[in-house]
């Protein structure tokens, strides 16, 4: 039996270019991964050999706090009704599946599979422009152009990107084949939607864009039974993601507050942000990265003297995605960086483009001034970032990977006051005792560094005074800590404000909680320089 014996139409092998450039990009997203994520078995094994602080310490304190919120949900706890935050519920599931299929490194693994999808469908989008080397190079790009903006990973946008990077291809279809996308692929899109907005509603503004563009498109063109057929599939793609999500926090009696804590609170939270504040971000995200001034001039280039594979319109299209992402990224006014990983949906676009003309240069034997710009240009943004990579691979790079593996050339410590702080929980309270903690991330890390629950549902500190979401949050932590009345009670003593761009650090310790605390009997028990621990007289004795 050979290939012959298999119909064309039915089968076909994938050709032996292909394989590679699977191979090679697969190879790129595992290095990538096992680099730059801290929840990786190197990381892992790092932190351990060097630290020995018997925990893996998290290059991100977001990351503490879902995997904290993950852990609850597998003890049978609810997200939000539990412990407060305010992204979505598809990032505690996703750290709950992993944690569940092999602790931290299955979280790793989950990463590792959606950065491996994104690249799969950025590679894929490449390839409906472009030959296969110019999709490789494109796509190695854009890897290397997010290395900067993961900050240890983790994210909500970590687990977003292939879904964006999914409908980036099914609108790129849509443009390049003759206007046309199956109602499956329509409702592809819908769940991919669904899937983002359930992570972070402010990412969502490729369907927004490109949404809005088939349907104008459609009512232009009259296709009214195509149009209606095609939003009723988008809607059930939503809605069969959405439905089963939103049922869950239903029946877990959680739905009112993921209304709160979810969408009003987020609402507010992003209206305190002022103007300049909005512009001050913009700015910064504008010049964070060295493909965003690329990608608009190559944009600009194409809407006044449009060439293959772009038309006018498309490239109008892509050069508003990106501006939209900027913006997006920049409404909550913070300077974030892993904001900005969804940018690179409006980037890749641009770098299809130019690796394209490169090799349409070389295989051409050309030597025009276009092709001479194109090369250059593409050297700065394909090839720079890969040498940076390289550099890992040199003498220098193993020599500094070695020294950070020698005890004596480190800190002893990641975090010292943090690790002290986690020492003294594990040494002085057990499993058992019930913990509360007033804070802002770093109340997440002790809480899942020295493996305790937290007693009420509040561990970020600037959700709890003004002017974000006011007062009534903080009467309800108060009124939890009455009921509850926790063994301990750990204050975070100084915090980064969210909305200081200068960074300020500000003690937060409102009157109410120390009068509570002196009626209620507790004593300090300890202290260093960023946190004090509180305890009722039964535990501390």
């Amino acid at each position: 039996m050979n290939r012959a014996d298999f119909p064309e139409k039915h089968f076909r092998f994938p050709e032996r270019g292909a394989w590679a450039a699977a191979l090679v990009l697969g190879l790129l997203a595992l290095y990538v991964g096992l680099r730059y994520y801290s929840a990786s078995p190197l990381n892992v094994w790092e932190n351990r050999a060097v630290y020995r602080t018997g925990y893996t310490p998290l290059a991100s304190g977001d990351s503490a706090v879902f995997l904290s919120i993950g852990q609850e949900i597998l003890r049978g706890g609810m997200p939000y009704r539990g412990l407060f935050d305010h992204k979505g519920p598809l990032i505690y599931l996703a750290n709950a599946l992993g944690q569940a299929a092999g602790g931290i490194v299955g979280v790793w693994l989950l990463e590792l599979l959606a950065l491996a999808g994104s690249l799969l469908f950025f590679y894929r989008t490449a390839r409906l422009f472009a030959g296969r080397a110019s999709a490789v190079l494109a796509s190695a790009a854009v890897l290397f152009g997010c290395v900067p903006l993961l900050k240890g990973g983790n994210f909500a946008e970590t687990y977003a990107l292939p879904f964006q990077a999914a409908t980036l291809y099914w609108f790129c279809k849509y443009l390049k084949q003759e206007r046309f996308l199956s109602a499956a692929e329509t409702a592809r899109c819908g769940a991919e939607f669904g899937a983002v907005f359930l992570l972070r509603p402010n990412i969502t503004g490729i369907w927004i864009l490109f949404c809005a563009a088939v349907l104008a498109d459609s009512a232009i063109r009259k296709r009214w039974r195509f149009l209606v057929s095609r939003a009723g599939a988008f809607l059930f793609g939503t809605a069969a993601v959405a439905a089963p999500v939103l049922l869950w926090l239903a029946a877990g009696g959680a739905f009112p507050d993921f209304i709160r804590q979810f969408w009003l609170y987020n609402l507010e939270y992003t209206g305190l942000a002022s103007p300049e504040r909005v512009l001050f971000a913009f700015r910064y995200f504008l010049g964070l990265s060295d493909y965003t001034f690329a990608a608009l001039g190559v944009f600009l280039f194409l809407v006044i003297r449009p060439a293959p594979p772009f038309r006018r319109s498309w490239s109008g299209l892509f050069l508003l995605n990106l501006a939209l992402g900027f913006l997006l990224a920049a409404l909550p006014g913070r300077c974030d960086t892993h904001y900005l990983i969804s940018a690179a949906v409006g980037w890749f676009p641009a770098l299809v483009w130019l690796a394209a003309r490169l090799e349409q240069g070389v295989k051409e034997g050309r030597r025009k001034k276009r092709a001479l710009v194109c090369a250059a240009v593409c050297a700065v943004l394909i090839f720079r970032p890969i040498r940076g990579a390289l550099g890992d691979f040199s003498p220098a790079g193993w020599r500094a990977y070695q020294d950070r593996l020698n005890p004596a050339a480190c800190s002893p410590l990641v975090d010292p006051p943090l690790d002290e702080t986690v020492r003294w929980i594990r040494n002085h309270t057990r499993p058992a005792d019930t913990l509360a903690g007033y804070g802002e991330n770093s109340i997440a890390r002790i809480l899942l560094y020295s493996g305790r629950r937290s007693a009420v549902k509040y561990i970020y500190c600037p959700s709890l005074t003004p002017p974000i979401a006011g007062n009534p949050l903080f009467r309800d932590l108060l009124g939890r800590l009455q009921e509850s009345r926790p063994a301990y009670l750990i204050r975070q003593k100084q915090i980064l404000s969210d909305f200081d761009r200068t960074f300020a650090t500000r003690d937060p310790f409102p009157e109410p909680l120390r009068q509570w605390l002196g009626e209620a009997g507790y004593r300090k028990v300890f202290e260093n320089e960023s946190f004090e621990i509180y305890a009722l007289p039964g535990p501390a004795e």
